[in-house]
C-alpha cells in the first residue's frame, strides 16, 4: 500500500513537471483579469503599436511665398508624395499674399502646434529670421527650400543655386541679342533672397561677357499676382521701344497665355526683343514654342516638396542625419532648338512628364 502511494505521488509530481515545462514553452501568463495571454506576440504587437504611434506623431509644415503660386503647387503634390511614401503627416499650408508677417504668424502658429518640422520658402530673410530662431529655439527642425535665409538658425538650405541661374540666364541672353543693347530687369518681388541672387549673378556674368548690354531699369509690379504681372511688364514694354532685352528673374508675366501681352509677342516674334526667364513651368514652356520667350532657366519645383520634406522627417527621426549647408536641388536650360547643356523645348516637355507627375 505505501508502495502504491509512493508510485502515485511521482506520477503526480511528474505531470506537475511536464505541465509546467509546457507552460513555459509557450511563455503563458495568467493575466490579472485572469485570461491566458502569448506574452511574446503581445511584446511583439506593442511594439509595432509604439513603431507605428511614432510615425503618426512626425508633423511636418511646409509653407511656400504664396499659396496660390503655380510654381508652389507643383511643390505641394511632391510634399504629399513623400507624406504618402514615409507615413507622416504634412501641413501644406501659407500666406495669399507675400507679406513676411503673414510668414512669420504662421510659424508662430505652428510652434504652438508643436510640429517636428518646418520647411519653408522665405518672402523676406531679414524680415522672417526672428520667427525662425524662435522655432529653432522650440526645438523644431527648420529648413528653408527655394529662398533662403543665411542669417537665420535654419539648418540647411535645399534648392537651386539662384546665383548660378543669374550666370545661366545672362548667357542666354547674350546667345540671342549679342553683346550690344539695352535691357530691363524683371523682379516682382524686390527683398526676396534667391531673386535677389538671380539678379546679382546676371549683372555680374554681363560686365564679364558683355560690358556693353546696359541694365536701363529693374522693373517691379504685381506683387505676385499673374494679371498684374502680365500688364506692368506689356506697358512697360509698349512704353520703352529702346528696350531690346529683358531678363526676368521670375516667371510671373509668363504664367499667362501668350495672347496677354501682344506688344512683347509682336515685338519678340520679329526679332526686336529677347527675353530670358527663371521658371519653366508649362505657360512658360508655350512661350518658347511660339518664339516669344528665347530661355528658360528651371527649377526642380517637384522635389521643393518631396526631396525637403523627406530631409526634414530625416532630421528629425535620424539623429545621426547629416547634410551640407546648402543642397543644390540643380537647375534646367531651355531654349526652342536646344544645344549642348540644353534642352530643346520638345525634350523639356518630355522631361517634364518625369519630374511632376
Amino acid at each position: 500500500m505505501k508502495k502504491l502511494i509512493s508510485w502515485s505521488i511521482v506520477t503526480v509530481l511528474t505531470i506537475v513537471i511536464i505541465a509546467s515545462f509546457s507552460f513555459a514553452g509557450c511563455k503563458k501568463e495568467v493575466t490579472s483579469e485572469g485570461t491566458t495571454e502569448e506574452v511574446v506576440a503581445e511584446e511583439e504587437v506593442a511594439e509595432e503599436a509604439e513603431e507605428e504611434e511614432t510615425k503618426k506623431e512626425v508633423v511636418i509644415m511646409m509653407m511656400p511665398k504664396t499659396i496660390d503660386n503655380p510654381v508652389f503647387a507643383i511643390a505641394g503634390r511632391g510634399c504629399e508624395a513623400a507624406a504618402e511614401e514615409l507615413g507622416f503627416k504634412i501641413i501644406w499650408t501659407g500666406p495669399t499674399a507675400d507679406d513676411p508677417a503673414l510668414q512669420s504668424k504662421f510659424i508662430e502658429d505652428m510652434v504652438v502646434k508643436k510640429v517636428d518640422g518646418i520647411g519653408l520658402s522665405v518672402n523676406d530673410a531679414e524680415a522672417i529670421t526672428p520667427a525662425i530662431n524662435e522655432a529653432v529655439k522650440a526645438g523644431i527642425k527648420v529648413i528653408c527650400w527655394d529662398s533662403d535665409a543665411a542669417g537665420s538658425d535654419r539648418i540647411l538650405y535645399y534648392g537651386s543655386n539662384n546665383y548660378q541661374g543669374g550666370i545661366e540666364m545672362a548667357k542666354l541672353l547674350v546667345d540671342g541679342m549679342g553683346t550690344e543693347g539695352k535691357i530691363a530687369i524683371w523682379n516682382v518681388q524686390i527683398g526676396a533672397a534667391n531673386l535677389q541672387d538671380r539678379y546679382d549673378g546676371a549683372k555680374d556674368k554681363l560686365e564679364e561677357i558683355a560690358p556693353n548690354i546696359e541694365i536701363v531699369d529693374i522693373v517691379t509690379g504685381g506683387g505676385m499676382e499673374i494679371g498684374k504681372s502680365v500688364q506692368a511688364f506689356e506697358d512697360y514694354t509698349k512704353s520703352h521701344p529702346e528696350i531690346s532685352g529683358w531678363i526676368a528673374v521670375d516667371g510671373f508675366p509668363f504664367f499667362g497665355t501668350t495672347d496677354t501681352m501682344p506688344t512683347v509677342a509682336e515685338k519678340a516674334k520679329a526679332g526686336g526683343l529677347t527675353i530670358v526667364t527663371f521658371d519653366s513651368i508649362e505657360p512658360q514652356q508655350v512661350y518658347i514654342e511660339e518664339g516669344i520667350v528665347y530661355g528658360l532657366v528651371g527649377q526642380r519645383y517637384f522635389d521643393w516638396g518631396y526631396e525637403g520634406s523627406k530631409i526634414l522627417y530625416d532630421l528629425i527621426t535620424n539623429p545621426d542625419a547629416k547634410y551640407n549647408e546648402i543642397v543644390d536641388a540643380g537647375l534646367d536650360i531651355i531654349t526652342k532648338e536646344g544645344g549642348e547643356g540644353r534642352y530643346s523645348i520638345e525634350e523639356y516637355k518630355e522631361f517634364w512628364k518625369t519630374i511632376t507627375q
